[in-house]
């Protein structure tokens, strides 16, 4: 009797054990259960492989392309998932670390830095400095913490060339206040400004005014919840148009007129040249050392936020 010839089986195909976990496609784009949007960034909850140095230098390429191809927003998230991915990285993959550089052009979609309820560390700021400072158009920094004064020195130094910014939200960063104010003089585009939560003293009234008198483009301030020094609200804050502020040695006239249910504050030289008319609003401010006092010119911006969608 012949011998019964064994059913031969196909041998499987090899398979990188990456691609068949999910982790990336064999056309090189990413699953839908991959921990990588190329939309969004890397989703912080995913997280990354600790085996993500054994992976291919090419696949490893296409996993960064994707992962901060975003579209123009830079939030803690990002920040995070970006530290996270570099930090399991082998220390000894000397070419990954040279390729990192190739997907900086990536970082220069970004337009918004949103940052809220963080405290900056270097690593942090070492992120924010890969961002284009000349397509910035909107900073928002809200509750903001710095490790140690170094770093806060060094992240206004950051904000300092950001000077193509159009928005500005200061809410609540631990920063000494004169020195911001002196940095946001040189923002000579700003058409958004929100300082919310500070210290206004009278050592920053006339750094105050010359960012009201270099912003020619402003549209909208908003000032809530700050502690002022009287002055502000003396020779700001008021509806008499005589009031007058020198300035560089030259006098301005500064005063708020509410028109059309709107407040607005208006500033002419001293020949009655307009110089700048922007909307306010100017709720629950403490004038320093006097207790129940607070100034109030309510307008409803928020209808006008366009720019944090």
């Amino acid at each position: 009797m012949p011998a019964q010839k064994k059913a031969l089986k196909k041998p499987k195909p090899k398979t990188n054990s990456i691609l068949s976990k999910g982790g990336i496609s064999p056309k090189g784009g990413m699953s839908p259960k991959a921990g990588i949007s190329p939309k969004a960034g890397i989703s912080p909850k995913a997280g990354i492989s600790p085996n993500i140095s054994t992976i291919p230098q090419d696949i490893l390429l296409k996993i960064l392309d994707s992962a901060f191809n975003f579209s123009n927003k830079l939030d803690n998230d990002l920040i995070f998932a970006f530290i996270k991915l570099m930090s399991n990285v082998s220390k000894t993959n000397k070419d990954f670390r040279n390729s990192v550089s190739s997907i900086a052009p990536s970082w220069n979609n970004i337009t918004i830095i949103n940052l809220q309820n963080l405290k900056i560390t270097n690593k942090i700021l070492d992120v924010l400095k890969m961002t284009n400072e000349k397509n910035i158009t909107t900073i928002v920094l809200r509750n903001i913490l710095f490790d140690n004064d170094e770093t806060c020195n060094n992240f206004l130094e950051f904000l300092s060339k950001n000077t193509k910014t159009k928005n500005l939200i200061f809410d609540n960063v631990k920063v000494e206040t004169e020195k911001f104010l002196i940095k946001l003089k040189t923002f000579k585009n700003l058409q958004w400004l929100e300082i919310s939560r500070c210290n206004l003293t009278q050592y920053d009234f006339d750094n105050f005014i010359k960012i009201l008198l270099y912003s020619k483009n402003l549209k909208y301030l908003t000032l809530t919840n700050n502690i002022i020094w009287e002055g502000f609200h003396n020779y700001l804050f008021t509806k008499n148009n005589n009031n007058k502020n020198l300035i560089n040695n030259i006098f301005y006239i500064i005063y708020v007129l509410k028109e059309n249910n709107s407040w607005s504050m208006i500033i002419k030289d001293n020949n009655e040249t307009l110089i700048n008319n922007f909307e306010i609003n100017i709720v629950n401010n403490d004038i320093e050392g006097k207790y129940g006092v607070n100034i109030n010119l309510r307008n409803d911006f928020a209808k006008y936020i366009k720019f944090l969608e």
